[in-house]
């Protein structure tokens, strides 16, 4: 039996002097997977705690189950001023063209939904066209390619002063009355009717860093 012993210890130890290199990269990984799923944790509290965060300083009004929260993972730097991406997606209850907001302005429309993230095209994007009204007149909000937003293409002539509110119209699927920004100059035809009006965004888009996002079902 001691024989038998001595030759099985022998062996062993010649296994692992041959598969060395083998033994050395399993218990990295086991090693590598234990510290893996201990950052995750920190993450996971960290995200946490900021998204409680967010909601106190968001003071939202509409109901929790309404609303999902989100922490922006990509900007891409050549198109910085066209989307974002978000860590939250279908499973979570989000929507194509559900509202994104940050506090109570909206910033920017889900373009493309995934499973556990979603694309959001920003109020900057040049191909943004979304109905929007001043007081008791609608029109269509645009952005140039200096990304200034303007209101173009009004319903009727208006009485509007600067610094009066942009809101969301709710003639699309979109809700209304989410607050965009104000009014910032108003330009005039030859008649003296106003021709354009260029919008003050409330919020710097540059630095986004969470979001709100409005689930489907608030959506009318």
């Amino acid at each position: 039996m001691k024989e038998i012993r001595n030759i099985s210890i022998f062996f062993f130890f010649v296994f692992c002097y041959l598969f060395r290199g083998s033994l050395e990269v399993f218990w990295i990984q086991i090693l590598n997977t234990n510290i893996n799923l201990e950052t995750n944790d920190v993450i996971n509290q960290n995200l946490k705690q900021e998204l409680e965060e967010m909601q106190q300083k968001f003071q939202i009004t509409i109901p929790e189950e309404k609303i999902e929260y989100s922490k922006v993972i990509y900007r891409d730097p050549t198109h910085f001023f066209d989307t974002i991406t978000i860590l939250k997606g279908k499973e979570e209850g989000l929507s194509k063209n559900a509202p994104v907001m940050d506090g109570k302005y909206l910033i920017g429309i889900i373009d493309e939904v995934q499973s556990h993230s979603s694309i959001v095209k920003l109020l900057t994007n040049s191909s943004t066209n979304l109905s929007v009204k001043v007081n008791d007149a609608y029109g269509i909000l645009k952005t140039n390619k200096e990304k200034e937003c303007w209101i173009e293409d009004f319903s009727k002539n208006i009485l509007v002063e600067e610094g009066a509110e942009v809101k969301t119209s709710g003639l699309t699927e979109i809700p209304g009355n989410i607050l965009i920004g104000t009014v910032d100059k108003i330009e005039l035809s030859e008649l003296g009717t106003i021709q354009r009006m260029k919008v003050k965004r409330a919020i710097d888009i540059e630095q986004i860093n969470y979001v709100s996002i409005l689930k489907k079902e608030i959506i009318k």
